[in-house]
């Protein structure tokens, strides 16, 4: 039952703030003292909603229809480990590599530690 709780927030969490940009639900979905690696200028859940979403903003800028989808979930103890996919449409022309139009898809694995329902603390590289 547990584990299943643990993927659920996961799942949440991705979908909520990774796909819609929903930073009001981090007020349930995550510990006052979220510690989120990756995001070193965030010291406090309002830095971390900040820092969150200017990475959005960064992304949304650069790609239409970006989208993380779930690969698979892992459980050890109170961590949760996501193999996921982030796949998206170039909006314009990106360091003259990318051109408008052209689809990105990028594996990418993130690790959320869970507290007393909460996500306390994540690894990942937004």
């Amino acid at each position: 039952m547990l584990k299943k709780r643990q993927k659920a927030i996961v799942r949440k969490f991705i979908e909520e703030i990774y796909n819609k940009g929903n930073m009001a639900a981090l007020d349930d979905l995550v510990d006052t003292e979220l510690i989120f690696h990756g995001l070193p200028e965030a010291e406090d859940l309002e830095d971390v909603k900040l820092a969150i979403s200017h990475v959005r903003e960064n992304w949304n800028s650069i790609f239409s229809h970006l989208r993380f989808t779930i690969d698979e979930i892992f459980i050890d103890g109170d961590r949760v480990i996501v193999r996921l996919t982030k796949r998206g449409t170039f909006n314009n022309t990106y360091r003259q590599k990318f051109h408008a139009g052209e689809k990105l898809s990028v594996p990418a694995t993130e690790i959320f530690r869970i507290s007393n329902g909460k996500v306390k603390e994540i690894w990942a590289n937004p």
